[in-house]
């Protein structure tokens, strides 16, 4: 039986690595899954323009969650946050949330927020925007039950989510390298 199961595992290993067996298409490497999510993004806002990826993208339960910067056709400039998944190396989107971002050349970060309930009657809150300026690699919310998370700044950009409690954002510090607030909303 132990040598059955050796040449089993095996085979399987084998069938694996030579691709005869279905890979996970959810693990596909960082690189890989930016640029398919800018070219699937390039469809899905067919008349935007300047469309980046700000922020990280994180996971949220059985989704990925990426933030989006575009301008429309106008000129004005958005940011969403959108739910995606993986599969058969193709994006499929799930939703999300979004607004006008930058209103005024004096503003140096967007905040937006979004949120919901969760099956188990659970909330979550996700809190996305980008910075309009270099100095700002950090950001710190507070939130209306008492915590705080602090973030760092990637790909010019943030992304939180919140699982819990029925919460809002009460105020954000934009910070830089040092720990000085150099922008706050509100």
């Amino acid at each position: 039986m132990k040598r059955f199961l050796t040449i089993v595992f095996v085979l399987f290993i084998l069938l694996r690595l030579t691709g005869c067996l279905p890979q996970n298409e959810e693990q596909i490497n960082e690189t890989d899954e930016r640029e398919l999510l800018i070219s699937s993004l390039s469809a899905e806002y067919p008349t935007s323009k300047n469309i980046s990826m700000v922020g990280p993208i994180k996971d949220f339960r059985e989704y990925r969650i990426v933030v989006v910067s575009y301008d429309d056709f106008s000129d004005a400039h958005f940011v969403d946050y959108r739910f995606f998944k993986v599969k058969d190396n193709q994006i499929e989107f799930f939703g999300g949330g979004g607004g006008q971002a930058q209103l005024s050349q004096n503003i140096k970060l967007s905040l937006s927020s979004g949120g919901g309930t969760l099956e188990n009657n659970e909330y979550y809150l996700i809190t996305y925007g980008e910075t309009y300026s270099s100095e700002i690699t950090r950001i710190k919310l507070y939130y209306s039950d008492g915590t705080i998370s602090e973030e760092p700044i990637i790909n010019g950009g943030y992304l939180v989510v919140k699982v819990g409690g029925n919460v809002g954002v009460t105020k954000v510090d934009a910070l830089d390298n040092e720990n000085r607030i150099v922008y706050e909303i509100p």
